[in-house]
């Protein structure tokens, strides 16, 4: 057993169901970081992650 399992974007997106997403969403994980944060150039990946609340 590897300890993570691979999930379609469509599984992961209904355990945010019912709450408020938190900017900027469910997106892929190269979005998530500050505007202050420099990287190089931002390449396609196949992760997705997402934060949110309870409303």
């Amino acid at each position: 057993m590897t300890g993570w399992a691979a999930r379609t974007r469509a599984r992961i997106e209904a355990a945010f169901e019912g709450l408020e997403m938190v900017e900027p969403g469910f997106v892929p994980i190269t979005r998530w970081r500050t505007p202050e944060t420099e990287v190089g150039e931002v390449r396609p990946v196949s992760a997705y992650g997402g934060a949110a609340r309870k409303p």
